[in-house]
């Protein structure tokens, strides 16, 4: 027989795979912004949004290419982010959750580029870390209330398995 999932269970949809997704994005761009304050890349990149005042900047600079691995990774969870809003948009609880997450990554954007405009103060760079930090706290979060809302049919079936029928 058939089972059906509780009121507000129900994710379908990329919700969760996107949530994955994005949160390596993140992760990665979390990795690459340590790797390009420690190397001393950080205004290897030194206007924004342009590198340097070009789209494609000087790619022979290994500093260069690690300071805009970073934004690009950024820019993937800043698109990621807006796709997980419109993945969540009829499950209330996570489309509120999605949009606090869309909502930081724009403003760890934007401290991101007033680090560069104003060439690395500490508290901007203090605050665009945290801001990092507490993205990805979020899209943990949000991954897994999207893996606590599969479909009800996917945990019966976990269930059925772990218990060896």
């Amino acid at each position: 027989f058939a089972r059906t999932a509780p009121v507000g269970a129900g994710a379908r949809g990329p919700a969760l795979p996107l949530s994955i997704v994005v949160w390596l994005l993140a992760l990665g761009a979390m990795a690459s912004a340590a790797m390009t304050t420690k190397s001393g890349a950080s205004l290897a990149c030194a206007s924004w949004p342009l590198c340097n005042d070009a789209l494609i900047p000087d790619l022979s600079d290994p500093a260069i290419r690690l300071n805009l691995s970073h934004r690009l990774l950024a820019a993937g969870v800043g698109f990621g982010a807006l796709a997980l809003l419109a993945a969540c948009r009829d499950q209330p609880r996570l489309r509120a959750l999605a949009g606090w997450v869309l909502a930081l990554v724009v403003g760890e954007i934007a401290l991101g580029a007033l680090v560069v405009i104003w060439q690395v103060p500490i508290a901007a760079a203090v605050l665009h870390q945290a801001a990092g930090v507490l993205v990805f706290g979020l899209l943990s979060l949000l991954m897994w209330r999207c893996s606590e809302t599969a479909p009800a049919h996917r945990k019966n079936l976990a269930r059925v398995r772990l218990s060896g029928a």
